[in-house]
Formats: C-alpha cells, sequence, structure tokens
C-alpha cells in the first residue's frame, strides 16, 4: 500500500471538489438572479449542495412561474459577438478532439516494444458525449445572436467545467501511472518498462474548456450587470404639486 500515489489521489479529490463546488456556486447565483433572489442566497445553496441545490431550487421554481421575474437581458453587440465566437470555437476544437489521439501507450519487456493510441472515436459513448456537448456549445453560441440569456452562460460553465475537471484529472492520473511505471521498472530490473502520455486531444480540449469557462463567467457577470427592469409607469414629476386645498377658512 505504500506505493499508492496518495498525493495524486488527494490532488485529484482537490481539483474535482473545487471545479464541482465553483461551478455549482456561480449556477446557484445565475439561478437566484434569474427568479430575482438575493444572489448571496443562490451562493450559498450552489456551494453547499453541489448541483442538487439549485437543480432542486429550479425544479421549484418553475413550478411557481418564478423565471418571468425578469425579464431576458440583452448585450451589446461586440460583447455578444465576442462572447458567441468564444463559446464556438471550443464547440468546433470538442469535434475536432473526437477523433484526435487522447492518450499515448508505450511499452517494452524484454526488447519487445509496442505503443497504441486512444481517441473518445474507440468508442460510441466517448464520441457521443463529446459529441452532444459541442453542439450544445454551438446552441450558446447562436443563442447569444438573438438573447443573452442567464441559462446560456450556465450551460456553458457545466460543459467546460465538466472536460476541463476531466482533461486534468487525465493528466494527473498519468503522471501516478508514470511514477508507478517507473516502479515496475525497477524492480524488474529494467526488463519491462511502460510510459503513458497525453495526447493532442487532451491538450485541445483541455485549452477550449478554459476559454468556454472564462466566456461563460464573463456572459454570466455581464448579464447579472444588465438593467434589470424598465420602469412599469412613467411618472412626470412636474406635475406633483405639494399644495393642499382643504377648504375655506385654511
Amino acid at each position: 500500500m505504500h506505493s499508492l500515489p496518495w498525493d495524486s489521489i488527494v490532488l485529484l479529490f482537490l481539483v474535482d471538489t473545487v471545479i464541482a463546488v465553483g461551478v455549482s456556486a456561480f449556477a446557484g447565483c445565475l439561478l437566484a438572479f434569474a427568479i430575482d433572489r438575493p444572489i448571496r442566497v443562490g451562493l450559498l445553496i450552489g456551494a453547499a449542495l453541489p448541483f442538487l441545490g439549485p437543480l432542486a431550487w429550479a425544479v421549484r421554481a418553475g413550478r411557481a412561474g418564478s423565471f418571468g421575474n425578469r425579464p431576458d437581458a440583452t448585450l451589446d453587440g461586440r460583447l455578444r459577438w465576442v462572447l458567441g465566437v468564444a463559446l464556438a470555437i471550443p464547440g468546433l476544437a470538442y469535434l475536432i478532439a473526437v477523433g484526435l489521439p487522447w492518450a499515448g501507450m508505450e511499452g517494452n519487456v524484454k526488447g519487445y516494444a509496442a505503443f497504441r493510441e486512444a481517441s473518445p472515436a474507440d468508442t460510441v459513448v466517448g464520441a457521443a458525449v463529446l459529441g452532444l456537448c459541442a453542439v450544445a456549445l454551438f446552441g450558446c453560441a447562436i443563442n447569444l445572436i438573438w438573447a443573452s440569456r442567464w441559462w446560456t452562460s450556465a450551460l456553458a460553465v457545466a460543459v467546460s467545467g465538466l472536460w476541463l475537471a476531466l482533461t486534468v484529472d487525465t493528466l494527473i492520473v498519468f503522471s501516478a501511472a508514470n511514477r508507478l511505471a517507473a516502479n515496475v521498472e525497477g524492480l524488474s530490473g529494467g526488463v519491462a518498462e511502460a510510459h503513458v502520455s497525453a495526447g493532442s486531444g487532451t491538450w485541445t480540449v483541455l485549452a477550449a474548456s478554459a476559454v468556454c469557462l472564462a466566456a461563460g463567467l464573463v456572459l454570466g457577470v455581464s448579464v447579472s450587470r444588465s438593467t434589470a427592469f424598465a420602469p412599469v409607469v412613467a411618472v412626470d414629476l412636474s406635475m406633483i404639486s405639494t399644495s393642499f386645498d382643504y377648504g375655506d377658512g385654511f
């Protein structure tokens, strides 16, 4: 048991926890804004109950019809197009990464060498999940052309946060696997050796997820800071008089 990479295990837990709590808290803040509730309430719900809290709150708000409390915001044209491109490019990168190698495994036993690469295209599930996420990002980008809805930011942050966590986890696992392989090589006297490395697909999705996450965060902050309500009744203050006529003798 002493050979287990406990530092990598702890790092995996910390990375996944930070990303999950951060994405959930951000979703809670956006949800609070959408239903016109205090932002701090959404932050606490999202951080205390990652994903489950905002999901349950959204279902309850939907049943109560609270999503109509605040109209959709509209961003400036230049910012809308910049963020739309920043969401579309990661979606295209996800599609390209389906066919790129995500991992390269090399082994050598008594002079017999072998090398193999793996990609999401090797499995139907992997290609389908990554492809659906790419389509979701394309949908978010197209949506920005007409309206800057809060759920666009939430979806972009959720998708990018998921793949950011997966790619970072992959790099951590590969690093731990190489250290274990080095121990095996030492125990075997150099007879057997192995090495695993991250492929171009992993780095492509990692970079695309970072860009998409940044765009989603900027979109969410920009939408929440935009004008929330238009005046319901126009009031002309010049028509208001402070003099009162109480009748004769007064």
